[in-house]
């Protein structure tokens, strides 16, 4: 932190709002994983690998509903902050729009890949419906922007209250694997009936929407909804590959392991998101001391990545049967692999910021693309002959 020792209150805003979102992050996957395992137990491999399965169908969809919006609005509200109201309504308004068709695509989708299965359809519906309040992110990205996130945090942890209290309500029950598909829902609905109206007070900007502030957001972020389309192909092609070669149970094994190997991501990602403002400011206003800047947060995450890769290695088969029980011993082999993900997976969270300091967008596309046809290749060859390993890997 050195780095920042002319700018003291620039430091002690980041230090503050890093503090925020990591403290909210530990206490959301504390919260989370403790009842997300005990309701993976209670379901077991198979209805879990449904749950998955909704979700890797709906990361396809939901990298169109976002536009690419979340990698650009902070770059054009500090560009134009006299259209901040525009930018953020705006965004609003499309991501809502975008949001309606992709839960129109992914029921059709669902019903194409699994004909008469009415339990897969019904849970990927539901969870879908996540993507409509997704899309008030528009409104998170102002607090992110100043340095604010201890609010969103605070709604965060809200919303994860509310939706442990949902599982224990349905594990206490013995409720279906249709009314876990609702967990994400009800996690959203409560954050974000707590930072809307906070939204309104404190920014006292009013929204408003113009096609030409659209315009200029598509400029920039079809670069991006190209890319996270790619993405969304790379994280969850192998997966659906998975569950239709092997069943629902191999699936529910691999995301047991990647639940154990992303656990810790949100260090970085607090880090990352933490440090886009301030470096973009500092890019725009001394670029001198951007790249330093860069390069002290890239070495951060890199070697919080190699520590958390050595750690989960090692121990996988004891996590796992620690977290998850011997039903899900399986995961192990995966988590042995996977658990290196997260190093890479930050890297590509720098570079996010990075490509948006040099206004380097069109290089996304190129990247994404190239990664989405390699894994499509990989997981086509190595899960029919290595399965769960081929996947991993």
């Amino acid at each position: 932190m050195a780095l920042f020792k002319n700018d003291n209150p620039m430091r002690r805003r980041f230090a503050a709002n890093t503090g925020w979102l990591i403290a909210q992050s530990v206490f959301q996957y504390v919260l989370s994983a403790v009842i997300g395992i005990i309701a993976a137990r209670f379901l077991g491999p198979a209805n879990y690998g449904i749950l998955g399965y909704g979700v890797s169908l709906m990361a396809f969809f939901g990298a169109f509903a976002s536009l690419g919006f979340n990698n650009i609005q902070i770059t054009n509200m500090l560009e134009s902050p006299e259209e901040t109201g525009g930018i953020i309504g705006t965004a609003l308004v499309l991501r809502l729009v975008a949001s309606s068709i992709s839960i129109v695509g992914i029921a059709f989708t669902a019903m194409l890949a699994r004909p008469g299965d009415k339990v897969l359809l019904v849970v990927t519906v539901l969870q879908s419906l996540q993507l409509i309040l997704q899309s008030f992110d528009a409104l998170r990205l102002w607090f992110q922007m100043k340095l604010m996130s201890k609010y969103t945090a605070i709604g965060s942890i809200i919303g994860n209250i509310a939706c442990s209290a949902w599982r224990i309500v349905l594990l206490i029950q013995g409720a279906s694997v249709e009314w876990f598909a609702l967990t994400s829902v009800v996690q959203m609905l409560t954050n974000y009936l707590f930072v809307t109206p906070l939204f309104f007070i404190k920014a006292k900007t009013k929204l408003w929407f113009s096609f030409t502030v659209a315009k200029k957001l598509f400029l920039r972020s079809w670069h991006y909804i190209l890319a996270g389309l790619t993405q969304a192909v790379t994280a969850h092609f192998g997966r659906l590959l998975l569950s239709s070669s092997l069943g629902d149970s191999s699936l529910g094994y691999y995301n047991a392991a990647y639940t154990i190997a992303t656990m810790w991501l949100f260090v970085p990602l607090a880090v990352v998101d933490s440090s886009l403002p301030i470096l973009l400011q500092t890019k725009k206003n001394n670029p001198e001391a951007y790249r330093p800047r860069y390069q002290l947060m890239l070495m951060l995450i890199l070697g919080i990545g190699v520590c958390a890769g050595l750690g989960l290695s090692l121990l996988a088969p004891w996590i796992v049967r620690l977290l998850y029980g011997e039903s899900y011993a399986p995961a192990a082999t995966v988590l042995r692999v996977i658990a290196w993900i997260g190093i890479f997976s930050n890297i590509g969270s720098a570079r996010g910021v990075y490509i948006q300091a040099e206004e380097k967008q069109s290089a996304i596309k190129y990247i994404s693309l190239i990664t989405a046809l390699v894994t499509i290749g990989l997981n086509a060859l190595l899960i029919p002959l290595y399965g769960l390993g081929g996947a991993a890997a």
